[in-house]
C-alpha cells in the first residue's frame, strides 16, 4: 500500500513480478484514500480499507465486494472467523453505547462485534492520526496502542495478551499529561525526552 505519493495499493507475487495496481477513484469499484490492508488467506482475499468501506479482492486484483463497517475504527486484521479493529478515541462511536469507549474491537465476518477491551487512557482531544498499529503473519496478531508502553497479541475471541513491555524507564509520558488537549501535549513532548508509541508496529 502507498499511502503516501500515489495513495496505491500494489499486488505482486510471492516472487516479486508485477500483477496490478488496484483501481483508483470514486466509483463502486474502486478504491479512494487507502488507509489499510489485510489478507485474508484462508479465504484468499486481499482487503482494502479505505475512505468508503472494506473492498474486497482476490489475490489477482479482481474486484469481489465492498462491505460498510457500522463502526469507525483506525486500522484492522484477518483473525480466524473475524477481524480484529483498532479505534482511536473520540465521539466516532458513540453509538455503540457500553463498547464506545473501547480501542480493540473483536468481531465476526459480519461486523457484528463479539468482544471489546482495553478502555481508552487518554483524552479524546488527542486524536492525532497514527498510520499502523498492528502487524500480522497468519493466524499471529499483533498490535500497539497510541500512548502505551505495550504490545498486545491476540489470543482467541475473548482473550489477547501482554506480549512485550517497553522499558521507557523514566521517559514515559506522566498519565496527567493525557488529559490535555493536542496542542498543550505537543508543546511538553517538544519540551520533554518522553517515550511514546507513534505508529509502525512492525514483524521481524
Amino acid at each position: 500500500m502507498d499511502a503516501y505519493t500515489g495513495r496505491n495499493v500494489l499486488i505482486f507475487s510471492n516472487d516479486g513480478t508485477f500483477i496490478k495496481t488496484l483501481s483508483t477513484g470514486q466509483g463502486p469499484r474502486d478504491i479512494f484514500r487507502p488507509k489499510d490492508i489485510a489478507v485474508d488467506e484462508e479465504r484468499e482475499h486481499l482487503i482494502v480499507f479505505h475512505s468508503t468501506g472494506l473492498s474486497f479482492y482476490d489475490y489477482q486484483g479482481n474486484f469481489i465486494k465492498k462491505e460498510q463497517v457500522p463502526f469507525y475504527f483506525t486500522n484492522f486484521r484477518v483473525i480466524p472467523d473475524g477481524y480484529l479493529f483498532i479505534s482511536e478515541a473520540g465521539n466516532y462511536n458513540i453509538h455503540m453505547d457500553d463498547v464506545s469507549g473501547m480501542q480493540v474491537l473483536i468481531t465476526d465476518k459480519a461486523f457484528r462485534i463479539i468482544s471489546a477491551g482495553l478502555p481508552f487512557h487518554y483524552a479524546k482531544s488527542l486524536n492525532y492520526s497514527i498510520l499502523d498499529y498492528t502487524s500480522a503473519s497468519g493466524t499471529n496478531v499483533n498490535f500497539a496502542l497510541k500512548f502505551s508502553d505495550k504490545v498486545y497479541q491476540y489470543v482467541d475471541t475473548f482473550t489477547v495478551k501482554e506480549k512485550y513491555h517497553l522499558d521507557f524507564s523514566k521517559k514515559k509520558i506522566p498519565d496527567r499529561y493525557l488529559d490535555m488537549n493536542w496542542s498543550n501535549v505537543y508543546k511538553i513532548l517538544k519540551e520533554n525526552d518522553y517515550y511514546f508509541f507513534y505508529g509502525r508496529l512492525y514483524r521481524k
